[in-house]
């Protein structure tokens, strides 16, 4: 009789922690498929191209060579580059439709994780959590974390998985801890730190001031298991030490860095104080009443401390303006998130305030529907519209973020539009180069060359077109051609500043092929 009613206390208790359960199926359907329908129209939009920057640039090139560039991937997180090789090896499906299907899942489970996190935080109404989770996925930070970021999307959506069935161990079980659910959330921790560096850390931090302040069993556990992970992957990763090392130098540096750089460079450089601030603003403006409402009135102080640690790291800046290792810029985004997750709860309550005002149903839906439509129709411009037309609060800071954001989801390195003008250029390379040639170009088409020229030959990017010929020592060279994006030999002339012989052999709308007579012995590249 002991031993079942132990059991049976066991089950009910996974029962109440647990993230999916029967009753609720339809609720997750509904935000999973919300979810990946946005996301699957965003990709058919573009298709047959791809969407965001490390699409094409990192995660295509990486898996077409997943063999060659595996010393790459070790020294940078591995663990989510090797699932899509996997997922990839067992589907027979292309690198590309790879990439896209498991991005589109990923999406989904992130609204899941929402969802979960919603109903932890919203405990008596099933229809506020959903309305949560809608809002989230649809504010802008979210949209472009899932543009290009697919790695961090994977790792918040495990992070709030491991966030949510803490809340509801700590509501549910305060003295007691159901065995399974402790091993879930462990688990979703583990993914997370191990998934990526960033999103780890964040999580780590959260663990550590949440076992300091509030000295709860599960979290400090959750913390010891983090670290453990963490320090692991640090050690397996051959750059692993060396970035924090790296970080820490930059940071005692900063001063002298910025004598060095002189005003010039401050000016030359997108990563400052003024764009930074201005990407902050153009990713939270618009929520700020209502994330204060929800900061208010969201006594959760897992969710309260993420928002503060986002918060801090979001504005290294203004101690360390040239400390590009503190990543400002993706610190601003975790805020976002974080700060969306505030602002869907200030949502909801803003709802409710409004409904003690209105009695008549039918305009509480219609003022509810117009305060969700007002951010949707952002989100959804942002998703949908071709860059060029796109017109947001993203739009008005664009001089001063386009490093950071693209104006609209539909980019790679360059818009959709121009997809089939950069595969122009690549397919004229392979039809009148020999098989030799050395490519050279901008390091923003590095993913599209790598994964389209065909033969042995290969493609160097640089940093700076105008120390490409710095050296005034050259060499005869019958293989070595130059991509510009600017048509006209002046400005090449102009940008390069160099005695080496450039001819103009081929041209399309956008992109501008020279052969280089002449190369530098000693050419600033990065390859």
């Amino acid at each position: 009789m002991n031993l079942h009613n132990s059991l049976l206390e066991n089950y009910l208790s996974l029962r109440a922690v647990r993230i999916f359960s029967r009753k609720d199926l339809v609720l997750y359907l509904i935000v999973f498929f919300s979810a990946t329908a946005l996301k699957t129209v965003t990709e058919l939009i573009a298709y047959p191209y791809p969407i965001g920057y490390d699409v094409i640039n990192y995660y295509i090139p990486m898996l077409h060579n997943f063999e060659n560039e595996w010393h790459t991937i070790l020294r940078d997180y591995p663990f989510y580059t090797y699932v899509l090789h996997l997922i990839q090896n067992l589907t027979g499906l292309s690198v590309q439709t790879t990439i896209s299907t498991v991005a589109i899942l990923i999406f989904g489970l992130f609204a899941v994780s929402i969802l979960s996190l919603g109903k932890a935080i919203v405990r008596n109404s099933n229809l506020f959590a959903v309305l949560i989770t809608l809002f989230v996925i649809i504010q802008i930070s979210v949209l472009r974390t899932s543009w290009d970021l697919h790695r961090d999307m994977f790792s918040l959506t495990m992070m709030f998985f491991a966030i949510s069935m803490l809340i509801q161990l700590r509501k549910n079980h305060p003295s007691t801890y159901p065995f399974p659910s402790l091993v879930s959330c462990l688990t979703f921790t583990v993914l997370s730190v191990v998934s990526d560096r960033m999103v780890g850390a964040w999580l780590i931090v959260i663990y550590c001031i949440c076992t300091i302040l509030y000295r709860e069993r599960t979290v400090a556990l959750s913390l010891v298991v983090a670290l453990a992970s963490f320090f692991t992957l640090l050690t397996v990763t051959d750059d692993g030490y060396s970035i924090i090392s790296s970080s820490i130098r930059s940071v005692a540096n900063a001063g002298l860095d910025a004598q060095i750089s002189g005003e010039q460079g401050k000016l030359n450089d997108s990563y400052n104080q003024v764009n930074l601030f201005s990407y902050f603003i153009a990713l939270n403006i618009l929520l700020i009443p209502l994330a204060v409402v929800g900061y208010v009135r969201l006594k959760e102080p897992l969710l309260q401390i993420s928002l503060i640690v986002a918060f801090i790291g979001s504005m290294t800046w203004l101690v360390f303006p040239h400390a590009r290792e503190l990543v400002a810029d993706r610190w601003i985004l975790l805020f976002g998130i974080s700060f969306s997750i505030f602002a869907g709860y200030g949502f909801i309550k803003t709802i409710q305030i409004i409904s003690k005002w209105l009695r008549n149903t039918y305009i509480l839906v219609a003022v509810s529907a117009l305060i969700f439509s007002i951010f949707a129709q952002f989100g959804f411009t942002y998703a949908l519209l071709p860059n060029d037309a796109q017109v947001s609060v993203i739009g008005l800071f664009d001089m001063n973020i386009k490093k950071f954001v693209s104006k609209s989801m539909q980019f790679n390195s360059v818009t959709v539009e121009q997809s089939p003008i950069i595969i122009d250029v690549i397919h004229w390379v392979n039809e009148n180069t020999s098989t030799e040639s050395k490519i050279i170009g901008s390091n923003d088409w590095r993913g599209w060359f790598i994964s389209g020229l065909s033969g042995n030959r290969s493609f160097s990017s640089y940093e700076s077109l105008g120390n490409l010929f710095k050296d005034t020592t050259y060499e005869r060279d019958d293989h070595a051609y130059l991509v510009d994006a600017d048509g006209g030999d002046d400005s090449v002339r102009h940008k390069t500043d160099s005695a080496s012989e450039l001819v103009k052999v081929h041209s399309n709308d956008l992109f501008t092929v020279y052969r280089i007579l002449e190369i530098p012995r000693n050419m600033s590249l990065v390859h």
